[in-house]
């Protein structure tokens, strides 16, 4: 058929009708029908022959790309004989099925809660569906989904504009963890705290009363707890502190939409976006911090097989490697024991990062090594869901990455690996007296005092990644004088060691000979989430024999950047 694209059926009926006329005409010329046949002909409607639904679905991905060839090649429309794609039939496949399954299910779930109106019934009125996945690293679109039915609606859902949610306060996190990099009044760490508490702010002379899901507000927490449940008024008073403007220039360098604008309704997602923007910011976390544009088209070759167009990844470095591996970890926190630990119940193990949302709809963002997806769940009137994106979009993401895993191009996903400059630091309270507790920031400048002059640590090597520590510089980190006790970290009570011997210390000195006087002290800092240390009386007295130990330094080392 000659242009297909121009003359689709489904899109441009009146075209088809046309072309379909002049064919007609030619035949009747031809004397291949007569002229009542003709007329008969001419007369009938467009009819338009419906093929299996795997196959229709797929016709969301050709018409993307027909959109992109238009936009890049237009030019050579003439010159075009050969068009690859990068469409991965399997994929395609699989995303299918997990899409089929999953509103099936989010129909029973709306039908189980449906509204007084009951509007939530089957029929023209169900819910949509949108699922996008592509290879961070290339941007390469590997399967596509656009709705539930392509006959019944041609909109391309992966390009509505709607409301992302929650999905959109990774940038809020990430523009507050890149701080240690571009500087500021405020350095942000996984293990800063902040207040989740019921707040009014105030922004042009408007109260803004954000509210937490169930009205559940959990007190003072860090960033990494915030993140994992999606609080809201943390989110927005993490973006108050570092700036609405930041977190604006944070979602326009992972290339979303200049129509979002500085405003605390911006920490929660209220500016619309697509979800084919939201799969192209989101490879800023899979792929170390280059962000990489989607697209749909690998190949493009002239009749005489010359190459008129092939793909390049543009990745464009938007954000920092340190910063986008503390995301990545914070965000497989999501998965472990926040919003999105449905994925781990659901059978999904391999390593993986994401994030919930739920605005009007319910939304899932979510990646391993080597693939990332992105589906989108609600009504064409954007009216109200009423699902959560934990219980809309994550249950597809789910079924769809388990089905992918299974192929052999993507079963091989590996654990993110953290890039040079990155530190993990034991976090435990600090007990030497009740009631106090050492805080993240003054445990990182304690980090710093054991760095070279001149070789300041860069910030990005934060406490509260991990739970290891540096035996070389920490190596007397242990020595505790004190008798055996519950420590504050809920660790159980064991007799105070001295690290580079591991011998137990009786409070007479240690044996070993290892370090200088003065070099046994305590290095602690704020755990990955907020605590309260408990009074403790286990130290040794203090009378005729007894020496109180010296209390460790606090040097204040500026926080600056990488040399």
């Amino acid at each position: 058929m000659q242009r297909p694209s121009y003359y689709n059926p489904y899109r441009s009926p009146d075209r088809a009708r046309e072309r379909r006329n002049l064919v007609l005409t030619m035949m009747r010329g031809n004397g291949y029908l007569t002229e009542q046949e003709f007329h008969d002909a001419e007369a009938a409607p467009i009819k338009v022959v419906a093929e299996p639904p795997e196959n229709m679905q797929a016709q969301y991905f050709v018409d993307l790309m027909n959109d992109e060839l238009q936009s890049k090649l237009d030019d050579h429309d003439k010159q075009m004989r050969s068009i690859y794609t990068t469409l991965d039939p399997e994929l395609q496949q699989a995303a299918e099925e997990a899409v089929h399954a999953g509103m099936n299910s989010v129909d029973q779930l709306l039908h189980a809660n449906k509204s007084k109106k009951g509007r939530a019934a089957a029929g023209t009125d169900r819910p949509q569906v949108a699922l996008i996945a592509l290879d961070p690293h290339t941007g390469e679109i590997k399967a596509l989904v656009g709705g539930r039915d392509y006959a019944a609606s041609q909109l391309n859902h992966v390009l509505a504009m709607r409301q992302p949610g929650s999905v959109f306060k990774s940038f809020v996190y990430a523009a507050a963890l890149d701080t240690a990099v571009s500087g500021g009044p405020h350095i942000f760490t996984p293990a800063s705290v902040v207040d989740d508490s019921p707040t009014t702010f105030y922004y042009g002379r408007k109260a803004y009363q954000p509210a937490n899901f169930h009205e559940q507000f959990m007190g003072s927490v860090t960033l990494r707890t915030a993140l994992a449940h999606s609080l809201n008024v943390a989110t927005v008073q993490v973006a108050q502190t570092i700036g609405f403007d930041r977190v604006v220039a944070m979602a326009q360098r992972a290339g979303l939409n200049d129509a979002i604008k500085p405003t605390p309704a911006v920490a929660l997602g209220a500016y619309e976006t697509t979800p084919l923007e939201i799969a192209g910011a989101y490879t800023l976390f899979a792929n170390h911090g280059a962000r990489v544009t989607p697209t749909t088209i690998a190949l493009v070759r002239a009749p005489d097989s010359s190459v008129i167009y092939e793909h390049r990844p543009d990745d464009r470095q938007a954000l920092d490697p340190r910063v986008a591996y503390l995301m990545v970890n914070m965000m497989q926190d999501v998965l472990r024991n926040g919003t999105g630990a449905g994925v781990r119940s659901r059978g999904f193990t391999l390593p993986a990062a994401g994030k919930t949302g739920t605005s009007h709809d319910g939304w899932f963002a979510g990646f391993t090594s080597n693939l990332l997806c992105v589906v989108w769940v609600g009504f064409d009137d954007n009216r109200e869901l009423n699902l959560e994106g934990a219980k809309s979009a994550l249950p597809i993401w789910a079924e769809f990455m388990k089905h992918a895993t299974q192929f052999r191009k993507y079963r091989d996903a590996q654990p993110f690996q953290a890039p040079p400059g990155i530190l993990n630091v034991r976090i435990c309270g600090d007990n030497r007296r009740p009631g106090r507790r050492v805080l993240p920031q003054r445990a990182l400048r304690r980090l710093h005092r054991r760095h070279p002059a001149g070789h300041p640590v860069p910030v990005t090597r934060l406490a509260a990644v991990g739970v290891r520590r540096s035996r070389h510089r920490l190596a007397h980190n242990r020595h505790r004088h004190r008798s055996p006790g519950p420590a504050a970290c809920g660790e159980p009570a064991s007799p105070p060691t001295h690290t580079a011997c591991d011998r137990a210390f009786d409070g007479s000195g240690c044996k070993c000979g290892a370090g200088e006087p003065g070099a046994h002290q305590s290095i602690t800092a704020e755990s990955g989430a907020a605590r309260r240390d408990t009074p403790h009386d286990h130290r040794p007295p203090h009378g005729p024999g007894h020496t109180r130990p010296p209390r460790p330094p606090v040097v204040k080392v500026r926080v600056g950047r990488t040399p």
